[in-house]
């Protein structure tokens, strides 16, 4: 949505409107709806061509497989609740004794204090405990392997 502020524009059609800012006919909104994303935070807003689209939310089932899984396939995997913050929703983290781990959303804390407990795993709360070295040490990891 484009700022209209008034303008010294000696042309003035006492009309006030989407295409005019303060009822004047310059292209003062015009230009600035191009020029407001210019140091937008966001960048683009059109997808590139090389840009991954996000994927379709999953369901319920698909994600408790998915955590079933994770956990089946590694061993000491923990579980650890971030809580809902002003930007995401509340979250669970499984991670295995090497630090690789997954996140995924849930609708709420305690869903995902009864989901690690359906998945017979331990569970944390990370504002009390922190995340644990290993998985810093399995990021840092990946980073330098990236990197190469």
């Amino acid at each position: 949505m484009a700022t209209f502020i008034a303008c010294r524009s000696p042309v003035r059609s006492g009309r006030e409107g989407p295409d005019r800012h303060g009822g004047c006919l310059c292209a003062y909104p015009a230009v600035m709806g191009r020029l407001s994303n210019l140091f937008s935070r966001r960048g683009r807003t059109e997808p590139s061509d090389n840009s991954v689209t996000p994927a379709a939310p999953s369901s319920k089932k698909d994600t408790m497989d998915y955590l079933k899984q994770f956990v089946a396939s590694r061993k000491g995997v923990e579980a650890y609740v971030e809580p809902e913050n002003k930007d995401t929703p509340p979250t669970i983290i499984l991670i295995a004794t090497t630090g690789e781990w997954t996140r995924r959303r849930v609708p709420s804390a305690p869903v995902a204090w009864s989901t690690a407990e359906a998945l017979g795993i331990p569970v944390y709360n990370v504002q009390f405990t922190g995340y644990p070295q290993r998985m810093r040490d399995w990021n840092t990891q990946q980073r330098a392997a990236r990197r190469r």
